[in-house]
């Protein structure tokens, strides 16, 4: 995934709908873990794929690790 739109694309793909932050850089999901559709709270850094959970407090310096762990 070379391209930012790319990057969101794969994210939405996998998470639902975001929420791209002001800064360009960070989209906010739902969380995996915690689940709650009604706030979008999980952030992904784009450029690095650190996320972290501001609901549940779910984090990871890597994306893939929590696809792995949450996706069948």
């Amino acid at each position: 995934m070379k391209t930012f739109t790319e990057r969101k694309r794969f994210v939405e793909q996998n998470f639902g709908k975001g929420k791209l932050a002001r800064d360009g850089v960070n989209i906010a999901v739902t969380c995996p873990d915690c689940n709650d559709r009604s706030k979008k709270k999980f952030s992904i850094n784009l450029n690095n794929w650190q996320c972290h959970c501001w609901v549940c407090g779910l984090r990871s310096k890597s994306l893939f690790s929590i696809l792995k762990k949450f996706k069948p």
